[in-house]
């Protein structure tokens, strides 16, 4: 499988994206990894400006930085207007959220749930969010929810 910078989906390139969460962890990779492939991307924060225009500084031609609250379950509300709305659901994603958060324990038990062994990166759950973007890859998708989890939630 090839790595993400030689990563080339060809409709993302100039296409407006919305990333919110994007000034750190997760956010920030799906964030880059758009701008990778030539998107303009909206760089939202909560309360981390700083985090965020880190972000926005290796495209400022691309980038903005944005704040303000945001709601979800806006898919049928936008699919008239030729805007599909998806969201990702990550697992247990390694993060400095983690890393100040959660005891050692609770997050070891936490990964003894997944069966692939290990918390993901904020880098694996980065293809999701291209996927679900391109119109090209799933055009056809809307008002749905892909788990990035290792398997965790597996029924």
């Amino acid at each position: 499988m090839s790595s993400r910078s030689e990563l080339n989906i060809p409709d993302l390139a100039g296409k407006r994206i919305l990333v919110t969460g994007a000034s750190a962890g997760i956010g920030a990779a799906v964030a880059l990894g758009f701008l990778g492939q030539g998107a303009r991307v909206a760089i939202h924060y909560g309360t981390n400006r700083a985090g965020a225009e880190r972000v926005a500084a290796g495209a400022p031609d691309r980038a903005v930085v944005v704040h303000g609250d945001l709601t979800r379950g806006h898919a049928k509300e936008f699919v008239a207007d030729g805007i599909r709305v998806n969201a990702v659901a990550p697992g247990v994603i390694q993060t400095a959220f983690h890393d100040r958060y959660t005891p050692a324990d609770l997050l070891s038990a936490q990964v003894g749930t997944i069966p692939m062994g290990r918390a993901g990166t904020s880098e694996e759950c980065v293809g999701a969010y291209l996927f679900l973007a391109s119109k090209e890859l799933s055009g056809y998708l809307t008002g749905q929810v892909i788990e990035v989890n290792g398997g965790q939630l597996m029924v």
